[in-house]
């Protein structure tokens, strides 16, 4: 199977602010060079066989440390460069800031063939270079391939591969600017392609008319609206919608969420509701590949798509054809309130404890506490989050991410200005939240986190906003993929 990373360069000087007259020519900072250095001593999984590389020079200075550890590989330079859609003639020795107006003019206006000037591309151009690189990529031979590119070619490759776009229809450009500025992809940060199915989205949205008509098959169905509205609004059907006001539909719910874990939590809150007794759950695309098709008639069950509105998925029971591979057994759920198993990483975990300093926050030994995996305490200016060592590695991760949730969900109050006052938020409510956080991000770090047991003593009745979730959520799983933004 092949095993394909995109990975953006690393910081450079147009990232801090910098002027610039060529966007080939832009450098890497020194913190960039050293990040670049640390990222290619750090690299983990199978070593590349082929290192694709952007021409512009920053991406070019990314990917030297790699080439000296990887000597081995085959590298070439392919057209994968930054999507430059304002004429550099124009913008001489200016920074992102001075080019601001100029750039949402063009985002406002553009169709997909606007070309800025000389040396500028149209839209369409570049979206048919980010294709054809995908298509190369699938046919290379090599098996394990790195192309180190930049933020907009990684951004238009996820776009291409989860939302499918029509480049016909006339705003097709801002279509893709609004996917675009929903999330961020930071220095340094990674994408696996094939794409396997993200568990977290920065930005959410609804559409409501397709899952109450569960009619619309498209799995690119797309909703307006405003991004807190839309958050809100889903906060407020799964309240209504779930009605689990018994500790045993609670623990229905949490046990059902454990035989799903390639969905979200949320997503898998939201099959529930729509079907309870749902076993194996897949997309149409997915199921085809498995040898077998929807039935004519079958209902689709709505969920969140990664990184856009709504996508439809299909229970096994709508299908028909061949029989399926055996699945591997969750095991009991309920055995460990602490267990957690998978793959822990030392590289994230060190970027997370820089991260965790960044913010104000101090990680310590908290072996002195051996019938607790952790602790928060906030201290005026600081917080000290005890983990216990005597757990594996990947419990601390687990650990380390609840006790991150309870202070980017406003538990313990203001702190720095990077959460929200939440700590009237009852014990109960505090730790649903914290745990799903912590779950969540668990699976988007490749572990699996056994929450049911743990939040069993806590769900029965408590409220809790999906809404503080999902923002704790982004803010943890950034600390662990880059560096945090620290707000001013």
């Amino acid at each position: 199977m092949k095993n394909i990373k995109f990975l953006r360069h690393a910081q450079s000087a147009g990232n801090i602010g910098l002027p610039s007259s060529s966007p080939g020519e832009i450098p890497l900072t020194q913190e960039g060079l050293r990040a670049a250095e640390e990222a290619a001593r750090n690299f983990e999984g199978r070593p590349p066989d082929l290192i694709v590389v952007s021409p512009f020079r920053r991406a070019q200075e990314t990917a030297a440390p790699f080439k000296r550890r990887f000597a081995d590989a085959r590298s070439e330079d392919w057209p994968v460069q930054e999507f430059t859609y304002l004429s550099p003639s124009r913008f001489q020795n200016s920074n992102a800031q001075e080019r601001l107006p100029k750039v949402k003019a063009y985002w406002k206006t553009a169709t997909a063939d606007t070309n800025d000037g000389p040396g500028a591309e149209s839209f369409r151009d570049f979206i048919m270079r980010v294709q054809t690189t995908l298509k190369n990529v699938r046919e290379r031979v090599e098996e394990n391939i790195l192309v180190v590119c930049h933020e907009m070619v990684i951004k238009a490759a996820m776009w291409l591969e989860t939302q499918r776009p029509d480049m016909e229809v006339p705003c097709a450009p801002q279509r893709f600017r609004e996917y675009s500025l929903s999330f961020e992809i930071p220095n340094l940060g990674e994408w696996d392609y094939p794409a396997l199915p993200l568990v977290f989205r920065p930005t959410t949205s609804s559409n409501t008319g397709a899952a109450k008509a569960g009619t619309d098959t498209n799995e690119n169905a797309t909703s307006g609206g405003n991004r807190e509205q839309d958050i809100r609004a889903i906060d407020e059907l799964i309240q209504k919608s779930l009605a689990y006001n018994t500790g045993q539909q609670v623990r229905e719910l949490f046990e059902f969420i454990g035989k799903i874990p390639y969905f979200s939590p949320f997503n898998a809150m939201l099959l529930h509701i729509q079907r309870p007794n749902a076993s194996v759950v897949f997309s149409a695309k997915k199921w085809t590949e498995l040898g077998r098709t929807i039935k004519p008639g079958a209902r689709p069950l709505v969920i969140l798509a990664t990184m856009g509105p709504v996508a439809f998925v299909f229970d096994k029971e709508d299908t028909e054809g061949a029989e399926l591979p055996s699945m591997l057994e969750q095991g009991n759920l309920f055995a460990d309130p602490f267990h957690a198993q998978g793959s822990a990483s030392y590289t994230v975990w060190k970027r997370l404890l820089r991260n965790c300093t960044r913010i104000g926050v101090s990680v310590v030994d908290g072996s002195g506490n051996l019938n607790k995996a952790g602790r928060i305490e906030k201290r005026k200016t600081i917080c000290v989050i005890q983990v216990n060592p005597n757990h594996s590695k990947v419990v601390q991760f687990v650990t380390l991410f609840h006790e991150l949730a309870h202070l980017f969900c406003g538990h313990l109050g203001d702190f720095n200005g990077i959460c929200h006052d939440r700590s009237a938020a009852s014990r109960s409510s505090a730790e649903i939240e914290a745990e799903a956080t912590a779950f969540l991000v668990a699976q988007r770090c490749g572990i699996v986190a056994h929450s049911v047991r743990y939040l069993s003593a806590y769900v029965k009745g408590a409220a809790f906003s999906l809404e503080a979730i999902l923002v704790a959520a982004g803010k943890i799983h950034q600390m662990c993929c880059g560096n945090f933004r620290v707000p001013k």
